[in-house]
């Protein structure tokens, strides 16, 4: 919402089949609506915003050979990724939810989604760096097989 004037609008199911099916919909065509959850505009732009300058405009690339630990870079991207969910948990902090009675379960839904969201973030962020740490093991360890023939 932009000053009581809806900007975008989705339609969200949830179910035990494909736990979120999401899809924009005029606000006129949404078939029934169990929650209706009203978030700020300006704070949705804000959080992109900042993912897309302050944690995707910064990146320090190194060659596959040059795979060094930076632990000052992980200590920036861990401070980033702090700030990033403090930015998610005011958004669901602020939003307007209607009926009042579904508030909690809305927001326990929402917090559970940003976890595991999260957490799959974390293994594959994990996992990268497991592979580019096997990558200059065995860079470092490995040897050429051969034949020699002497004419």
């Amino acid at each position: 919402m932009d000053n009581d004037q809806v900007v975008f609008n989705l339609y969200v199911q949830v179910n035990e089949k494909d736990i979120f099916n999401v899809k924009p919909m005029l606000p006129e065509e949404v078939p029934e609506e169990d929650v209706r959850v009203d978030i700020e505009f300006q704070k949705i732009y804000d959080l992109i915003y900042m993912q897309e300058k302050e944690m995707s405009g910064e990146r320090l690339e190194t060659p596959p050979w040059d795979k060094k630990i930076q632990p000052i870079q992980k200590i920036k991207e861990f401070a980033k990724g702090i700030q990033m969910s403090f930015k998610v948990r005011s958004i669901i902090n602020s939003a307007k939810i209607s009926p009042e009675a579904s508030s909690g379960d809305v927001k326990s839904l929402v917090n559970s989604f940003f976890q595991i969201m999260m957490s799959e973030d974390n293994k594959d962020k994990e996992q990268e760096i497991q592979n580019q740490e096997d990558e200059t093991t065995n860079s470092e360890t490995s040897s050429m097989i051969g034949n020699v023939i002497f004419g």
